[in-house]
């Protein structure tokens, strides 16, 4: 990963501990000789069973990746390591949300592969780009696998969404089946720029596609946000 010890020494290395970053390989002198890390991120997940909010550190390799949990800072440890292909990205998704609109008594949720898998994490070969894998840290394999018509660029989530983003289009799949609900077109100039929430996706649109609200020349973003129609009627 370019530039991977600058960033470590700056933003991230600060918040790990010593003994996460000798374990897991992020000393600034390995990353420099090796160049074994493909992926870091540090992200902050609801978690299961009881939707507690924990901070996790998501590292991927060469040979596969690993997941650290950093919520308590005298007891780091590691939750997940698993020897694999190159990881290009990945993302930790967080404990889904039940739908509103279906009985409670049902059971339907419950079943869900959101919820009987969790925690789970989608992630994407360097060789695949076009395939995201569901890894699930219970049964400490994949188990769905979504086939894109295109390689993945961005990958987000929230409680009721995960979205996949494209060169020129966001993709959403519903985060307890993970069946597609919708996709938009964005622009490329930041590709592409957009952001998730619970009930709404704002983006850039096109700059051919005019703006159906008051702002800025080729802003779009007021326009992007009329997606939540649309997220309302899958929730």
């Amino acid at each position: 990963m370019s530039g991977l010890s600058a960033l470590l020494s700056s933003s991230i290395g600060g918040y790990l501990p010593a003994a996460v970053k000798d374990a897991a390989g992020l000393c600034p002198k390995i990353s420099d000789e090796v160049r074994h890390i493909t992926w870091l991120s540090v992200e902050r997940v609801f978690w299961p069973p009881n939707d507690v909010v924990r901070l996790m550190l998501v590292v991927g390799y060469t040979d596969g990746f690993q997941i650290w949990d950093l919520q308590d800072p005298a007891a780091v440890h590691e939750v997940c390591s698993k020897q694999d292909k190159a990881v290009a990205q990945a993302r930790m998704l967080p404990m889904p949300v039940p739908s509103a609109s279906k009985d409670p008594g049902a059971g339907g949720d419950d079943r869900s592969l959101g919820i009987t898998a969790a925690p789970l994490m989608a992630y994407v070969h360097k060789a695949a780009p076009a395939l995201v894998r569901l890894f699930s840290l219970k049964q400490h394999d994949d188990v769905h696998l979504l086939r894109l018509t295109e390689a993945a660029r961005t990958l987000q989530a929230s409680r009721r969404f995960f979205a996949v983003g494209f060169a020129r289009r966001v993709e959403l799949y519903d985060a307890l089946s993970f069946q597609a609900v919708f996709s938009v077109d964005v622009s490329a100039a930041a590709g592409p720029s957009f952001a998730l929430g619970q009930r709404w996706l704002a983006y850039n649109l096109p700059p051919q596609q005019p703006s159906s609200a008051p702002g800025p020349p080729g802003s779009g973003l007021a326009a992007g946000l009329g997606g939540s129609k649309q997220l309302q009627a899958a929730v």
